[in-house]
């Protein structure tokens, strides 16, 4: 899910469009590539999480293949990524409501 989410989630509301306006008929090979890298994160989620079985996700399949200063790094990475995630989720939702009540839909 969690490379699952950022793509699918509230940039499906914004993303369709611009993708459409920039690559015309060609957006759909677009969002075929964005299922397949998803596809491959989930796939690598699933094997990491089998090998290690203890509780927290990114940072203990860092910790447990390089420890460290790399764990720490990968962990507040998530950290930054989350809240950029949350800030650009916030924007999107904006926009989808600013753009429905313009148009009354």
């Amino acid at each position: 899910m969690i490379g699952l989410g950022p793509t699918i989630g509230p940039t499906i509301f914004v993303v369709p469009r611009l993708a459409v306006e920039m690559a015309g008929p060609a957006a759909i090979l677009t969002f075929i590539l964005a299922g397949i890298l998803s596809l491959f994160i989930a796939l690598n989620y699933a094997a990491m999480s089998s090998r290690v079985t203890k509780a927290g996700g990114g940072y203990s399949f860092v910790s447990y293949a390089f420890g460290g200063v790399p764990a720490f790094l990968s962990g507040w990475f998530m950290y930054i990524g989350n809240v950029a995630y949350a800030a650009l989720s916030a924007y999107t939702a904006a926009i989808s409501l600013a753009y429905s009540t313009y148009t009354g839909r």
